[in-house]
Order: structure tokens, then sequence, then C-alpha cells
């Protein structure tokens, strides 16, 4: 199992490393051919279309995951619920996409969100295919859906780069989902349709009702905040926003959804034995920690290199810095919910998912029209406030204690505080170190950053390596 889990990791890690490095050259892309303003545009349209697909799988996706008798009817029931609920979605955003569009002070939005609104049926279908190759553990077969990532993000960097504007994204991102969708039944080991068993959607949605409750909350926390910057600050600062979060919020991509995307469906076949789950959790953890805190502490140290796109995106700096912090304390949290659900306790994940998304829209509200600045300053607390409260959850239903998930995020984030204040002592000397404009600039500053992490990380914590030896061997059977 931990040879399987750790060559999941793997593949997931390539799937997801492959798209977002297709969407950051995306986004720097259209950073340098578009303005704020129309960056404002195309964020909302996507947040939108991203939250009406969240919402179409009712939590089916995770229960299929959870599944152990009677998969296929289980697949066929997920594929028929999200068909149902995706079609009433896409009808019910092609008929408000105006008045949305008026709502958030964006009339070029309208005809945008009916695109995204029929790109909705192909991305359902694909994530149902997805979620049976996870449950099987098969994620070879899903790197395979991720390819047309790189087709889609090609046609929009030729299109952006030809003066298409907003439509080089809409036409990227429509070719990506239909091949998506394709691909991903292709490889299916058993296919598999629509179909009813009542018996069985009664047994699932025991389960999904609570994943449907975590996973909506979780997305709503995910982007309540660009609706209300949109709404509160107007499209331009929501451009300037939306760069700074995508490039701050990477770390939580390539790392921390790889490693919650292995653990949730490993915890569950080992989840009978605790000792064992337990230990794969806090292996996990610690070294995700590890990976997020590097490279979030790299967001937040480098971020004056926002020049390197244009004087325009100068005023996202400070934003981008207090995202870094923001993503260490939200990934250490996220990262430590799979040995909930594995346990069957997704509606305890959900309960504290509200709880930060009522504190963050509190927050916001309170402080928001202050500016992104303002806005990044109120995730960075509400998430370090929820990540303690994740460690006591974890303390009292897994087992593992709070005070070793925390000090699995204090000792890496206490490395990248070290190499950030190297750097800054070189950027004290002048010269070179302060040519924030020039690429060569970004990358000697990213490499002493990364040397000094790798130095100090390993003198505060060098159980880190046994870690290592520990994925080693798994993946080579050692």
């Amino acid at each position: 199992m931990s040879g399987r889990a750790s060559r999941g990791a793997l593949w997931i890690a390539a799937a997801t490393w492959l798209q977002r490095g297709v969407s950051v050259v995306v986004l720097l892309v259209l950073a340098r051919f578009l303005e704020p303003r129309e960056l404002g545009v195309l964020s909302l349209a996507t947040l939108l279309s991203f939250l009406f697909l969240s919402v179409s799988e009712l939590g089916f996706l995770n229960a299929l995951v959870y599944q152990r008798k009677r998969v296929k009817e289980a697949a066929e029931v997920t594929l028929a619920v999200t068909l149902m609920a995706t079609t009433a979605c896409c009808v019910l955003l092609l008929v408000a996409a105006p008045y949305v569009a008026s709502f958030f002070d964006t009339p070029d939005a309208d005809t945008v969100l009916r695109y995204y609104a029929l790109m909705l049926p192909f991305s359902a279908i694909a994530q149902v295919a997805e979620a049976e190759l996870t449950r099987r553990l098969a994620f070879s077969r899903r790197f395979m859906a991720s390819l047309p990532s790189a087709l889609g993000g090609g046609i929009t960097v030729v299109l952006a780069v030809q003066g298409y504007g907003l439509w080089s994204l809409v036409i990227g991102d429509a070719v990506r989902e239909v091949l998506r969708c394709l691909i991903a039944y292709v490889v299916l080991p058993e296919r598999f349709g629509p179909r009813w068993h009542p018996d069985v959607f009664r047994e699932m949605w025991t389960y999904a009702r609570g994943s449907f409750a975590a996973t909506w909350l979780d997305n709503a926390l995910q982007n309540v905040d660009y609706l209300l910057v949109g709404k509160l600050l107007g499209p331009t600062a929501l451009g300037l926003y939306t760069l700074a979060f995508r490039v701050a919020i990477l770390p939580f991509v390539v790392v921390t959804q790889v490693v919650v995307g292995v653990m949730f469906p490993a915890l569950v076949q080992v989840s009978d034995d605790r000792q064992r789950m337990n230990d794969g959790f806090e292996v996990s953890f610690r070294l995700g920690c590890a990976a997020v805190v590097l490279l979030a502490g790299g967001v937040a140290a480098l971020a004056p290199h926002f020049l390197i796109l244009g004087q325009e995106w100068q005023a996202a700096e400070m934003t981008a810095r207090l995202l870094g912090v923001y993503v260490c304390f939200r990934s250490a949290a996220f990262m430590a919910t799979p040995v909930v659900q594995a346990l069957g306790r997704p509606g305890t994940v959900a309960a504290l998912r509200g709880m930060w998304t009522v504190l963050l829209v509190i927050s916001l509200l309170s402080f928001g029209r202050q500016g992104i600045a303002a806005v990044a300053l109120a995730q960075v607390v509400v998430a370090a406030a929820m990540f303690f409260a994740h460690t006591v959850l974890v303390a009292r239903v897994g087992g593992t204690p709070a005070l070793r998930l925390v000090l699995g995020l204090a000792r890496p984030g206490l490395a990248a505080g070290l190499a950030a204040l190297v750097l800054e002592g070189l950027r004290r000397l002048g010269g070179v170190w302060t040519d924030y404009d020039a690429v060569w600039c970004f990358v000697l500053s990213g490499s002493v950053y990364t040397l000094a992490f790798g130095v100090f990380v390993l003198l505060i914590s060098p159980r880190l390596m046994g870690d290592l030896q520990r994925v080693k061997g798994a993946l080579t059977g050692g």
C-alpha cells in the first residue's frame, strides 16, 4: 500500500504540475496582453462556472472513492446524479448570466459566462471518471486525462498573442474540457453509464451529504474572497488580487492537493489499522508541510519580482507576500483532514469549513474595503486560527497529538523565515540583487532562497531525511 500510494503521489504530482505549469504560463501571458480589468472579468467567469460544477456532484465523488461494495453500481449512480444536477446548473447559469454580470458591474462577462455554462456537462462527466480511477488507485491512467491541459493552454497562448483577448481563454478551456471528458472515459478499465439504483443511492447519500457540505463549503472558502473583492473593490482590484492569489496558491495546488488526493483513498484502505494509518498520515503531513512552506515562502520572498510583468502589477506585491503566509496555514489545515474523512467523519470536516467560511466573510466585510492587502491579511489571521482548530480535531478523532502537527508546520516555517532573511540581507547590498524587473535576478534570488531553506530545514528538522528515505523505500520496494 505504501508503494502504491507513493507511486500514486508521483502520478498525481505529474498531472497537477502539468496542469498548473500550463496554468501559470497562461496566466503570465494573459497578464502581459490583458489589462487588470479584463483579467478580473475572466476570473469572475471561471470562478462562477467552477462553483456551479462543485455543486453539481452533490458529494458523490468522495462517496464513490469511499465505497467498498457494489462499486460498479455506485459509479453508475454517481454518474446519473451528476448528470442530472449538472444539467440543472447549466440551465441556471445560462439564465442567470446577465444578472450576475450586472451585479458585479461587468456587462462584458455575460456572454463569457454562457459559454462556460455549456462546458459544465463535459467537466462533470470527466470528474466522475476520475473519481472511479482514484478509487482504484489507478493514478497512471488518471494522468492521461490531464494531457488536454497542454493543448488548451497552447491554444489560449497563441490566441492571446494574436489579440483575441478574453476569448483566447474561453476557447482554450472549451477544447481542454471536451478532450478531458473523452480521454477520462477511454482510459477507464471498466466503462459504465448512468443508471439508477435506489438502494445504492441511499447508502451512498449517508456519506455524500457530509462530503457535499464539506466540498461546497471548501469551494466557498476558496472563492468567497474573489466574489467580495469583485463586489467591494471592482474588476481592476479583482484582476490584481487574482494574479497575486493564483501565484501564491500554486504551492497548495501542486503539493497539498497532491498529498490529500493520495492520502484520502490510501488511508481508507488501511483505516482498520489505526497505528498504520496514523503513521502514514504523519509522514505525509511532515513532508507535505516542508514542501508547501518551501514554495509558499518563496512566493513571499520573491514577490518584488512582479515587476517583470510590468509596472501595473507592482501593486500586487504586498498582497502576494501575505498570501504566501496564508497558503502555509491553509495547506497544513487541509492536509490534516484526510485522516478524519477516512474514518467516516466528513460532516465534522464540513463543520470546520463552515466556521472558516463564516469567519472569513465577516473579516472581509469588515476590512475588505481597505484594499486587497487588507483582504490578504484577513486571510492569514483566519487561516492561522483554523489551522489550530484542525489540529485539535485530528488529535481527538485520529489520535495524532496537536503539538506534533504544529511543529510539523512551525519547523519548516522557521527555516523559510531564516532563508528570507538571508535573501533580504543580500538585497540590502543593492546592485544586482535589486534588479527586480530582470528574469536572471529572479532566478538568482530564487536559487539563494531555496539553498538557504534546504540547509536550515535539515538543521531544524533532521527527521525529514528519515521520512524521505521511507518514501524512497516504498517507491523502490526497499
